[in-house]
C-alpha cells in the first residue's frame, strides 16, 4: 500500500466517523474522500482541468461531485449554484460535466453559498428544501434533501 493510499484509508475512517455523527466535513476533506472512494488519489488530478473554464484543478480549489466523481473548480461551481438558486432552478443543481445529471449534495451547495454575500441565496435554497420536504413527505422523493446526502 502506498503512503498516499494509507493516508486516504486513515483519513477516510476518521472522516466517516465524523460524517456518521453529523459533523460536516470541510470541502477539501470531502474531495479527498470522494477521490478515495473512486480509487483516485489527489496526485492523480494533476492533469485534470475544470470542464467550464479549463483551469487547472487542485484539491483545495475544486469540487468533486460525490455522485459521479466529476470535478470543477470552486469558482465555476459557485457561479453554477448561485445562478440556479437565484433563478429558482434548484432542480438544475447537478454536475456540470457534459451529459451528467448527478445531483450536487447539500453540503456542496451550502459550501458554494458560504459567506455574507450569499446569505439571501442560502435562505432561498433552505426555503426550497423546506417546501420540497413538505411536498415530498419528509424528503422521501427529493434528490436535494439534505437528509439524503
Amino acid at each position: 500500500m502506498t503512503a498516499e493510499r494509507a493516508k486516504a484509508s486513515a483519513t477516510s475512517s476518521d472522516s466517516e466517523a465524523a460524517r456518521k455523527r453529523g459533523i460536516p466535513l470541510p470541502l477539501d476533506q470531502r474531495n479527498f474522500l470522494a477521490l478515495a472512494e473512486l480509487g483516485r488519489t489527489p496526485s492523480g488530478i494533476a492533469d485534470e482541468s475544470c470542464p467550464v473554464c479549463w483551469g487547472d484543478l487542485t484539491l483545495g480549489a475544486m469540487v468533486v461531485v460525490e455522485g459521479c466523481g466529476h470535478s470543477a473548480c470552486v469558482d465555476c461551481m459557485r457561479d453554477h449554484v448561485v445562478t440556479n438558486v437565484r433563478s429558482a432552478s434548484i432542480g438544475n443543481l447537478v454536475c456540470m460535466a457534459e451529459g451528467c445529471t448527478a445531483p450536487l449534495g447539500h453540503a456542496t451547495v451550502m459550501d458554494m453559498l458560504a459567506g455574507d454575500e450569499h446569505a439571501d441565496d442560502r435562505e432561498k435554497y433552505e426555503r426550497f428544501l423546506a417546501s420540497d420536504a413538505d411536498q415530498a413527505g419528509a424528503c422521501s422523493g427529493s434528490s436535494h434533501c439534505p437528509g439524503r446526502h
